[in-house]
């Protein structure tokens, strides 16, 4: 075995971990697919404070009390403002990552 020292230079590997990717709209996906849920019939099954157990009985009353419309509204108003929170950070990213061009 030859242990000398090689002359030839490292290849850099070129990994940004910052790089966007359709995970980025992981979160707000979900988000607003909570929201569609006051809309289904799954909706009625949780919101019914008499048939689930004591456990889950304050937020089935909950959710019972404050209805359908404002649980979908704040779900996809919280999704709405994290997409949006990405899509700015994406375009950021973009602007700094572009090289300039100037005019001459």
């Amino acid at each position: 075995m030859n242990s000398a020292p090689s002359t030839t230079p490292d290849l850099d590997i070129d990994t940004d971990e910052d790089e966007s990717s359709w995970t980025d709209f992981f979160l707000p996906a979900v988000l607003f697919a909570i929201a569609v849920v006051p809309f289904t019939p799954l909706w009625d099954e949780i919101a019914q404070p008499d048939s689930t157990r004591r456990r889950y009985g304050g937020i089935s009353r909950f959710l019972d009390s404050v209805g359908p419309l404002p649980v979908a509204l704040a779900f996809a108003g919280l999704g709405l403002v994290i997409l949006v929170g990405v899509l700015v950070q994406r375009s950021r990213k973009n602007a700094v990552a572009a090289p300039e061009v100037t005019e001459d």
